[in-house]
């Protein structure tokens, strides 16, 4: 219409986009909580808390040794294998016996044979007496003489004394028990006494020239009967492969290492002692205990050696893989169990101080 002014157009903002939308926050766990990726350095897992991962590796290592040893209990009255711990090897179960006196094809009269084809020979001079390896013949350099005051020959060249009553073990368990006529000065073998499950021989005069042989169904007898006495001297062992020979030495029930050489005149009256390399020491199963009787391990001794073994395992693991062991606080509240059951079962050994000890390096690296 005429006169009247129309009024100004309204103008609309234009609109504002809508923001994309956001994915909801999920809560992320603690830095501390949180496993290392697989291939990160040790350095980078600075995260982890030391003290925390020590006490769950104790544990867990706790727990192994705890089913080592129940298996070992299962396993009833069955004799170990060879431990670690340093301990002497146990031996073999017990022998049946089978010593064969005379009638050794190729052999003097007096010779007696072992179930494990070694065969033992009293010479009738020199005071000596030989060890022939399985297959030898009398005509071989025999695997060891020990002959006069008393001096031991080894094949292989090795050459030492001894002075006392002793000890020697074959591989197959048979024990020679060799008296000598003095346990001071210069002395020589007068008797030896050969063991073999329940069989006994035993071998007089063999500083003479017509050493005698009788024999008996008594050994398991007469080695309690003497049990004392054979445990106080020295007992050496037989290892041989080849033209090599190896008797190692033990003392009171422990291992004191290799026979290398002899020492003269130790005590001012001429009697002899022998050198001994310790790092040495024969391979498992080398029977070291008397006439091949099992050895006595105890439940504690096995689990120490198993506890050794878990630690040894779990290093591994600690370098593989420390962020993925345990994490819920029932499993560290078994574990915990685990460890006092076990730390009641070994009161003498204080767990957390050996474990924390073995395991620091672990954590530290």
């Amino acid at each position: 219409m005429c006169g009247v002014v129309a009024p100004p157009p309204v103008r609309t903002p234009p609109a504002t986009p809508t923001p994309p939308a956001q994915p909801p926050v999920v809560a992320q766990p603690p830095a501390q909580d949180r496993p290392a990726p697989l291939g990160t350095a040790p350095a980078a897992q600075a995260c982890i808390d030391p003290a925390a991962l020590q006490r769950t590796l104790t544990e867990a290592i706790a727990g192994v040794a705890l089913m080592a040893l129940g298996a070992k209990m299962l396993q009833g009255a069955q004799v170990p294998g060879a431990t670690c711990c340093s301990c002497v090897p146990p031996p073999p179960a017990q022998p049946q016996g089978g010593l064969q006196v005379g009638g050794v094809a190729g052999f003097p009269d007096n010779a007696i044979r072992t179930q494990g084809g070694y065969t033992i020979v009293p010479e009738g001079k020199d005071q000596a007496w030989k060890i022939y390896g399985p297959g030898q013949s009398y005509g071989d350099d025999a695997l060891t003489r020990v002959w006069g005051d008393p001096h031991v020959w080894e094949r292989d060249g090795t050459k030492w004394d001894f002075t006392k009553d002793s000890n020697f073990t074959l591989p197959d368990g048979t024990l020679i028990r060799c008296d000598t006529t003095s346990e001071v000065g210069q002395s020589v073998t007068q008797g030896l006494t050969i063991v073999s499950g329940n069989d006994r021989v035993d071998v007089t005069g063999v500083n003479t020239s017509r050493p005698a042989v009788t024999s008996a169904k008594d050994g398991q007898a007469w080695l309690r009967d003497n049990a004392a006495t054979l445990q106080a001297g020295h007992t050496f062992a037989l290892q041989h492969e080849g033209q090599n020979v190896e008797w190692f030495r033990s003392t009171n029930g422990q291992l004191d290492g290799l026979v290398v050489g002899a020492r003269s005149n130790v005590d001012g009256k001429g009697s002899y002692d022998q050198i001994v390399d310790a790092k040495k020491a024969p391979r498992p199963g080398t029977p070291q205990a008397l006439g091949g009787a099992p050895a006595t391990t105890t439940p504690t001794q096995q689990a120490t050696c198993d506890m050794d073994r878990a630690m040894g395992l779990f290093g591994l693991l600690a370098l593989g893989g420390l962020g993925f062991l345990g994490g819920s606080r029932e499993v560290r509240g078994f574990m915990r169990q685990v460890e006092t059951a076990l730390s009641s079962l070994l009161q003498q050994r204080d767990l957390s101080s050996l474990f924390t000890q073995n395991l620091a390096r672990a954590v530290r690296i």
